[in-house]
């Protein structure tokens, strides 16, 4: 089964009235550049709002021709890695949809991103890339707590999304690698069973890997995850664990400057 077609599949099942979109992924997108000065002064030319990437629309697409421009340059590259997007990615009346993080995301990256992420960074030139882990609309557009958890979740252990994910980064091949994915929530998934309601734990994952039409079986090493965990041992287990690797809170929750921060993995 095509990727496409098992979370067609998944979205049918789940919410029988959803309708299928021109394009179901949505593409990652190259945002531009910042530069850190050795005085720690920084200079930036980053497109994280729909407003600034509309009007960069020609050099969004991450095109081979692109691709091979921002490596030419001989300048680092930094991936910024949310788990999927949600609604506004997905609104039709923007020029630029699909794209990722077109809603409060993007706005909150365009206000605290450089300062949250300067003190972990050297002197350099940085190209900045916004990737999704799973590129569909895991959420269905509706509350992220009813099924985000479950399409995402199912895709990633049982059709391949982790390999898809892996095998981009490879393709990327980057220098300094931010995970800023949510821990996921799901409290209002209707299917979820007693006593997995509020954690990612073995019984959510055997329910959740239950419905897939693939047969599959994934065991926790501990009692609990995360989807931002299963992306970090994804991220680990490319062959890239000697790059430059931060992890923090998703931007959505960056309104509190308690969760303005980032950590070295």
């Amino acid at each position: 089964m095509t990727n496409n077609k098992a979370f067609l599949s998944l979205a049918k099942q789940l919410q029988p009235s959803y309708v299928e979109k021109e394009n179901e992924q949505c593409p990652d997108n190259y945002v531009g550049t910042f530069t850190k000065k050795n005085n720690g002064e920084i200079k930036s030319d980053l497109w994280f709002t729909k407003q600034a990437r509309t009007n960069h629309q020609d050099k969004i697409s991450l095109t081979s021709e692109r691709l091979n421009l921002i490596k030419q340059s001989g300048k680092p590259v930094m991936l910024v890695i949310l788990e999927s997007p949600h609604a506004e990615e997905f609104n039709q009346t923007y020029e630029i949809s699909p794209s990722p993080a077109l809603g409060v995301t993007g706005d909150m990256m365009s206000k605290h991103f450089i300062d949250i992420i300067s003190p972990y960074v050297e002197d350099d030139t940085y190209h900045v890339i916004l990737v999704n882990a799973i590129q569909y609309q895991c959420s269905l557009g509706v509350d992220t707590n009813i099924y985000r958890d479950r399409i995402w979740l199912n895709l990633w252990l049982c059709h391949g999304l982790k390999d898809v994910f892996q095998a981009k980064l490879v393709q990327y091949n980057p220098d300094v690698i931010i995970n800023l994915c949510t821990r996921g929530s799901h409290q209002k998934d209707p299917l979820a069973p007693v006593g997995a309601k509020t954690v990612i734990n073995q019984k959510y994952i055997d329910d959740v890997l239950g419905m897939s039409s693939n047969k599959c079986s994934y065991t926790l090493s501990h009692n609990t995850t995360t989807l931002k965990e299963l992306t970090q041992l994804a991220i680990e287990s490319s062959g890239l664990s000697d790059k430059h690797l931060l992890e923090g809170p998703h931007p959505s929750s960056w309104y509190s400057q308690r969760n303005r921060r980032m950590a070295k993995v």
